[in-house]
């Protein structure tokens, strides 16, 4: 059995634009005129958009540009600014090496002076402690000769002569003590030294007790033979 389908209504072909009615020929020109200021205007519109367009762009580019040289400018001037406030920094720490170098130096010839000077004192001290150690034993030497002394050719004098000339000579324990028989204290000037117990030219302690001899001698007779 053969099926058959219904046939499809064909689709309308449109109909060709209608031509625009004809105008009167007193109506033609203004109308044309018209449709050519529409025209011009479009166009004018158009080239007014791509300017503004062009214009946009051009602004845009030359801002981003300004942008960028001033950025660079700026970027410059940063870096200059940097490397100056680096170098401040370096001279400011300089400045500060330079015065704790001083300080230092300062300080150090400070105590260098200090010890000049403590080395000035010890060294007056010591030439004081040697002058004053000089002079004792100057003094101590000049003590030791007066107290050693001499001792005197006292044989052949007077008991009162040999007592004198034994303190001239810077003794100071000599006596007459060996008398034979009669006391000293009752001679006549016939008394002489006969004997002393330190021989003549011997150095002797000023303070050593020395006892002298004598005798009374008669006019006739002669110290000699008393010595004898």
């Amino acid at each position: 059995m053969r099926l058959t389908l219904p046939s499809l209504p064909r689709p309308r072909q449109p109909s060709p634009p209608s031509e625009p009615p004809e105008l009167p020929g007193e109506l033609r020109q203004p109308a044309r005129r018209l449709m050519l200021s529409r025209r011009h205007k479009a166009s004018a519109g158009l080239v007014a958009a791509g300017a503004a367009v062009v214009l946009a762009c051009f602004g845009v580019g030359w801002g981003t540009n300004a942008d960028q040289r001033s950025l660079g400018r700026g970027s410059g001037a940063l870096g200059i600014s940097g490397t100056a406030a680096d170098k401040a920094t370096g001279d400011r720490a300089a400045a500060a090496r330079a015065r704790e170098d001083e300080a230092a130096a300062q300080r150090a010839a400070e105590d260098r002076a200090a010890a000049a000077k403590v080395l000035a004192a010890k060294a007056a001290d010591a030439r004081a402690a040697a002058a004053r150690a000089a002079e004792a034993k100057a003094a101590e030497q000049q003590r030791a000769d007066r107290e050693i002394v001499a001792m005197p050719a006292l044989v052949g004098l007077g008991p009162a002569g040999a007592l004198d000339a034994a303190e001239r000579a810077g003794l100071t324990g000599v006596t007459v003590c060996g008398t034979p028989e009669h006391d000293i204290a009752s001679r006549s000037s016939d008394w002489r030294v006969t004997a002393q117990d330190v021989a003549a030219g011997t150095r002797i302690s000023a303070d050593r007790r020395i006892c002298l001899s004598a005798t009374e001698i008669p006019a006739d007779h002669s110290i000699r033979d008393a010595v004898r």
